[in-house]
């Protein structure tokens, strides 16, 4: 019970310091497409209401599965309770009360695929511009599902502000209470914040101040012995250990807005029953092999990030995919034979987080305590392959061969073959004299045709088998597990 009081209280801290985002590209499109659209009309831009965005959430999920037509969209009578017999238990999902969303406006329009400029034509160039035109509105909310996209305007009233219903019991609530249960509630929880409070700072306010610490201008090694890399975790951090004290600081703060974003964006689903039971419904819709790419690819982003002298081709997330990643995560951790239901997964989560944050390596406040967080997840990457390669792949290449980065292959140098009598080891022909020839990073040239169509299959030098980036997911996480035990090897000896 008492560890149940503690995650309410530390959850509900934590709420005043998360910001949402964009759910998906259509959705950030939308809002800025709309935004241009009020410029033009020297119209004030739009704000980002986190409570419209929710009950656009919920709405859209309703609207889901319906199919399009005449009477769909911008010839509905969007915003009317009546055509939502759950609005009321939308409202309550979102902290919200119909007197706050009365001012407010609801559209929602049907976009067989959602096509951007089709999307936003639903809303500039229909009966819905008549609300875009209008200056009461100052706020919005964007959600889309399947075929929908539902748009909510906020206004700057009391009786359209969408602020949370929450904020205006908060007196009563504590007024009702018991009093000395409040105090030493309140006491248990100084005390908490007395202890660990630079570890609640850094953890919950990185992304607001750059990471300080000695440690950062410090040039002295970790204390562990890389003589002799033998573990996954040593071989990531003897590669790190051969970089400057500049070079280490940049990458430290670089690093720790990173985890900020990815520790704000796990505690929002942890904070939001709505949004984790979305999260899980979509982990749950993925095949096995989309959920191996989906964690592969995000394991690959923090690899990439920790080791940026390495370069290749990056994969970005969409929030949506970024926020099933942290979560899938955030399960393989805390697995149990005893979760299956939803609720279990939220608790589970729940206390593996909050053990994970109180444990002596989560209080670390210094840049090792960041960098480290990005070793574990390098670690992670090679236990991935490892396992992939133990089930034969799981559905995904996991060994072999696959074409090089295009973007790679476009900026290899074209040098003059100044001497006749070299070989072209793919043709096997001369290079003669005077013609440009391609040359690879470990300096073998070959003829420009020749190369291209070896390198359209695979991504290493025929001659050497040096590797080149590539755009396959696992073939690049493998290129640069090998190519961070080459430099942990170069510093070593």
């Amino acid at each position: 019970m008492g560890l149940r009081i503690f995650l309410l209280s530390f959850f509900f801290f934590l709420t005043v310091l998360l910001h949402s985002a964009r759910s998906g590209d259509t959705t950030g499109q939308l809002l800025q497409g709309i935004n241009d659209y009020r410029v033009s009309l020297n119209l004030s831009s739009l704000t980002e209401n986190e409570n419209a965005d929710c009950l656009a959430a919920q709405l859209a999920s309703a609207f889901k599965g319906q199919d399009c037509s005449n009477t769909t969209g911008s010839d509905t009578v969007p915003g009317k309770e009546e055509q939502f017999p759950d609005f009321p238990d939308y409202l309550t999902a979102c902290h919200l009360n119909a007197t706050v969303t009365r001012d407010g406006f609801i559209m929602p329009a049907c976009v067989p695929d959602l096509v951007p400029d089709l999307v936003l034509a639903n809303y500039t160039k229909s009966q819905y511009n008549q609300k875009l035109n209008d200056s009461s509105y100052a706020g919005i909310g964007i959600a889309e599902e399947g075929n929908w996209v539902v748009v909510v305007l906020t206004t700057n009233t009391a009786t359209g502000n969408y602020a949370p219903a929450a904020v205006a019991s908060a007196g009563s609530f504590v007024s009702i209470a018991d009093h000395n249960y409040v105090m030493l509630w309140l006491l248990g929880f100084a005390i908490y914040l007395s202890y660990s409070a630079k570890q609640y700072i850094v953890v919950m306010l990185m992304a607001h101040r750059p990471l300080i610490s000695r440690s950062l201008a410090s040039s002295a090694p970790i204390p562990m012995d890389f003589s002799l890399p033998s573990s996954s975790g040593e071989v990531v951090m003897a590669a790190l250990l051969g970089l400057p004290s500049p070079s280490f600081s940049d990458l430290a703060r670089s690093l720790s807005s990173d985890l900020s974003l990815q520790r704000r964006r796990l505690a929002f689903l942890l904070v939001s029953p709505f949004h984790f039971s979305l999260t899980l419904s979509y982990l749950r819709s993925l095949t096995l092999p989309q959920k191996t790419l989906l964690l592969a690819r995000h394991l690959l982003s923090c690899l990439r990030k920790l080791l940026p002298s390495l370069s290749g081709p990056s994969h970005p997330l969409r929030l949506r995919d970024l926020d099933g990643a942290l979560l899938l995560l955030a399960m393989c951790d805390a697995y149990g034979p005893t979760v299956a239901p939803l609720s279990s997964w939220h608790s589970a989560v729940s206390d593996n987080v909050l053990r994970s944050i109180l444990s002596p390596s989560g209080l670390g406040t210094d840049a090792w305590a960041v960098v480290r967080h990005y070793v574990d997840d390098a670690v992670k990457c090679r236990q991935l392959m490892e396992a992939l390669s133990d089930i034969g792949g799981g559905g995904q290449k996991v060994q072999g061969e696959a074409g090089a980065w295009v973007a790679a292959v476009v900026a290899l140098p074209s040098v003059e073959c100044r001497t006749g009598g070299r070989e072209c080891v793919i043709c096997k022909e001369e290079m003669e004299a005077g013609r440009d020839v391609c040359e690879l990073p470990c300096r073998h040239r070959f003829h420009w045709g020749c190369v291209l169509g070896w390198l359209g299959k695979r991504n290493t030098c025929p001659c050497c088998r040096h590797e080149l980036p590539t755009e396959d997911v696992f073939c690049e996480m493998g290129r640069l597990w090998r190519a961070a035990a080459k430099m942990g090897d170069q510093w070593t000896t």
